[in-house]
């Protein structure tokens, strides 16, 4: 896990699932952004009981994909979170 800027860190999938990196950096919501991996219900549970808001938004790591259609949602996710 890494920190971006003032409380906005950049991490994968083991970051998000490990239940002590999210209550030592004080994580309160996390942005997934794949497709490759289907998140569990356990890998939903343990973020789910410290409160933490999760959103995923679904995209193929791929040179073709568009993700730009996702960047409106991404950003008001982090915006509304970060208050």
């Amino acid at each position: 896990l890494g920190k971006v800027k003032g409380g906005l860190y950049i991490g994968g999938l083991e970051s998000f699932t490990n239940v002590n990196i999210l209550r030592k950096f004080r994580i309160r919501a996390v942005l997934s952004v794949m497709i490759q991996v289907q998140l569990t219900q356990s890998d939903i549970n343990a973020p789910q009981e410290l409160g933490i808001t999760h959103m995923q938004i679904r995209v193929r790591d791929t040179p073709d994909e568009n993700i730009f259609d996702h960047f409106r949602p991404a950003f008001e996710f982090i915006s509304t979170k970060r208050k």
